[in-house]
C-alpha cells in the first residue's frame, strides 16, 4: 500500500486491488492510450478506449508492446 496511490473502495490509497487487478490495468491502459502512451492497445481496440478490456492489453503484451508488458506484469 502506498499513501500517494489511487483512492481505493476501501478508502485508502494505493491498495493492490487499485494497482494490479485486472480492473486497474484496463482502466490505466484506457488512461494511457486516451493520452497517446499506449499506441498498440488503441489500435487494438480499433481507436475506441471503452473497447479496451484486459484480453486487449493481454494481446498488445502478447505482440511485445513495452506498455502492455508492463501492465501484464502488474497482475502478476
Amino acid at each position: 500500500m502506498t499513501r500517494d496511490g489511487p483512492r481505493c473502495y476501501c478508502g485508502t490509497r494505493g491498495c493492490l486491488e487499485m494497482t494490479a487487478s485486472g480492473a486497474s490495468i484496463v482502466r490505466r491502459a484506457k488512461a494511457a492510450a486516451a493520452a497517446g502512451r499506449a499506441i498498440a492497445i488503441a489500435e487494438l481496440a480499433g481507436s475506441d478506449s471503452e473497447s479496451i478490456t484486459g484480453e486487449v492489453v493481454a494481446h498488445a503484451a502478447a505482440d511485445g508492446d513495452g506498455f502492455a508488458l508492463v501492465m501484464e506484469e502488474a497482475a502478476s
